[in-house]
């Protein structure tokens, strides 16, 4: 068996965290010792004083807090030991390079997967920082992502099958299609 990594770690904005962030996460924690869950906090961040891509509140509808319980639940809900799983908030180096060196041990491998061009220019961000391992599972190829999660909410799609049942139970409580329904209004150029 081979020796596991001490501390790993997965990190993303999770809006919200779906089936396919699940099984990166299961993957990724039989790898590891420790792994570390970065949550992107902040969606409103700017930069030259305009949104940047990923981090317009169009595309963020959930709080950190919420996507915290999101991805601690449904960790529980697989009866996972969650003190196997640290979730912190997490800056990308491209927000704020000067201060990346003291969020993280210095131990640390980051467990990516690859897929799209933004996940390889991450990889190529992240080797800067430490050691990258990619990671496959096999919900890879399969239609989940957060984009499409959203666009079924808001066309009153089945989004449901989509996301962990924990995340469901969640997204109901605080009313979040309605609230991603409100958003794609105010910003239809990101929901067309």
């Amino acid at each position: 068996m081979k020796e596991k990594i001490k501390y790993g770690f997965c990190g993303g904005r999770f809006q919200p965290f779906h089936l396919g962030h699940l099984e990166c996460l299961l993957t990724a924690s039989k790898l590891c010792e420790i792994l570390i869950l970065g949550i992107i906090p902040a969606p409103k961040i700017k930069q030259e004083g305009h949104f940047q891509g990923p981090f317009h509140p169009a595309i963020n509808p959930f709080t950190f807090w919420e996507r915290l319980l999101m991805i601690r639940e449904s960790l529980k809900e697989e009866r996972l030991n969650t003190e196997n799983f640290i979730i912190v908030p997490f800056y990308p180096p491209m927000v704020n390079e000067e201060v990346w060196g003291f969020y993280h041990p210095k131990d640390i491998t980051y467990l990516m997967i690859y897929t799209t061009d933004w996940e390889k220019k991450k990889v190529d961000m992240f080797k800067k920082y430490g050691r990258v391992k990619i990671i496959k599972h096999s919900k890879m190829h399969h239609p989940y992502s957060a984009s499409e999660v959203r666009r079924r909410m808001i066309n009153d799609e089945n989004w449901e099958e989509l996301v962990p049942k924990a995340v469901i139970r969640i997204i109901k409580e605080i009313d979040g299609v309605n609230r991603l329904k409100k958003l794609a209004k105010k910003y239809p150029e990101f929901y067309r």
